[in-house]
């Protein structure tokens, strides 16, 4: 009941910056792993070419990869655009050591100018809930501790270091 009570005080704390948040929720979907939903952003792991077309049908209009540029064996631009989405890419390749100010400035792009609803992915969605953690404090005047928090449970783990370098924040 506690955490519950945390999550619903985070989600008061994004609504009155700004942010538009909505309780998470699980969104199951053949093809994709680490899927959860946030109003209109859905932040996941690495979808299936059929699963973009699910996405598509679901009324989806937008994805964002964090993806290094190296990492899918297929061309997902092509197959999103051809499936009626914009594509948008903020390319956190392997290893990952610091999350930089370009990568932070192209995620904002992206955010900015895509269309709702947007599915947001990496490989297994660690690094696009980390990149988004760090955009919702640096963009959205998100405090750092809640947008941790909503990363977390949107898939954050291990880039969580490197969240927290980029916020300044004591280990």
């Amino acid at each position: 009941m506690k955490s519950l009570a945390g999550l619903f005080f985070s989600l008061l704390m994004l609504q009155s910056c700004g942010y538009k948040a909505t309780e998470p929720e699980a969104f199951p979907l053949d093809g994709v792993n680490n899927s959860i939903k946030f109003g209109d952003l859905t932040i996941a792991g690495q979808p299936t070419q059929e699963a973009l077309g699910k996405l598509s049908e679901l009324g989806y209009k937008s994805v964002i990869s964090v993806r290094g540029l190296d990492e899918v064996n297929w061309d997902e631009a092509n197959t999103v655009q051809t499936l009626g989405m914009e594509f948008y890419q903020a390319p956190m390749g392997k290893p990952l050591t610091a999350i930089t100010d370009a990568q932070v400035a192209l995620f904002n792009d992206a955010m900015q100018n895509a269309a709702k609803p947007v599915f947001l992915h990496c490989g297994s969605g660690n690094r696009a809930a980390a990149l988004w953690a760090v955009w919702l404090v640096e963009h959205q005047g998100v405090k750092p501790d809640e947008a941790l928090r909503l990363a977390e449970l949107s898939g954050m783990r291990s880039m969580r270091v490197l969240a927290e370098a980029r916020l300044g924040m004591p280990r």
